[in-house]
């Protein structure tokens, strides 16, 4: 899964955010419009609102993990995606070891 599903590995750190989230927007929603009586009233909830839900919590996510001491709520302790390919570290520049000698530098055992 290291190639293709762009949408889900961009997806992935909000998908616990949505899952958390999500009945604080159905419910309410849900008995505002009610329960589907029709084939359009099944589509709209069966295929829409779960989308409408998702964009939703998304986004309440992606800002919601913006402030430091909420991002261990929304799952966002650890790295951002484990599934994908770790950046290559860019190598220090080392100091330098070798100082000029002095006498007294010089060990005899």
């Amino acid at each position: 899964m290291n190639t293709g599903f762009r949408l889900l590995h961009w997806f992935y750190p909000y998908s616990f955010g949505v899952f958390l989230l999500h009945p604080l927007l159905l419910y309410p929603l849900r008995n505002e419009m009610g329960l589907p009586t029709t084939v359009p009233g099944v589509i709209l909830h069966a295929i829409v609102m779960p989308i409408v839900y998702t964009i939703i919590c998304a986004a309440i996510t992606w800002l919601a993990v913006k402030i430091p001491g909420v991002r261990a709520v929304f799952g966002e302790g650890g790295p951002r995606n484990p599934h994908a390919k770790p950046k290559p570290r860019v190598p220090r520049a080392r100091k330098s070891t070798s100082a000029p000698k002095t006498d007294t530098d010089t060990t005899s055992a």
